[in-house]
C-alpha cells in the first residue's frame, strides 16, 4: 500500500493514488483533489494548490501539512481559502461532499 508521502507526491504531480486514509483523485477537468478519509482538503488546479482553511482532526491537519513540501518542490503556488469558498469550489468541480466532515 502506498504511504501518505507517496500520495502527497502523486497529488503534487497531478496523479491519482490511493493510500490507507488519504487519496489523490483526478477530476473530469484534469484537476486533482486530495481526500482525507472522505473529506476533500485540497485541490490542485493547474499550477495552483488551494487548501481548505478549516481546522480538522490532528490526523487530517497533518495530512494537509504533509502536502506542502511536495507541492513547493513541484513549483506550485499554495493558498488557504475560507471553508465555505473551498466547498463552493469543490461543488463547481463536481467533487463529492456526500461523506465529507
Amino acid at each position: 500500500m502506498p504511504s501518505n508521502h507517496d500520495v502527497f507526491q502523486a497529488f503534487a504531480d497531478g496523479r491519482p493514488l490511493r493510500g490507507g486514509n488519504v487519496s489523490s483523485e483526478t477530476l473530469s477537468d484534469g484537476s486533482t483533489v486530495l481526500m482525507s478519509y472522505s473529506t476533500p482538503v485540497a485541490l490542485h488546479i493547474g499550477n495552483a494548490v488551494v487548501v481548505d482553511a478549516r481546522r480538522y482532526s490532528v490526523t487530517t491537519s497533518k495530512q494537509v501539512t504533509g502536502t506542502i513540501m511536495p507541492c513547493h518542490h513541484a513549483g506550485l503556488s499554495w493558498d488557504r481559502i475560507d471553508h465555505d469558498a473551498f466547498r463552493s469550489l469543490c461543488r463547481e468541480l463536481n467533487v463529492s461532499l456526500a461523506f465529507a466532515r
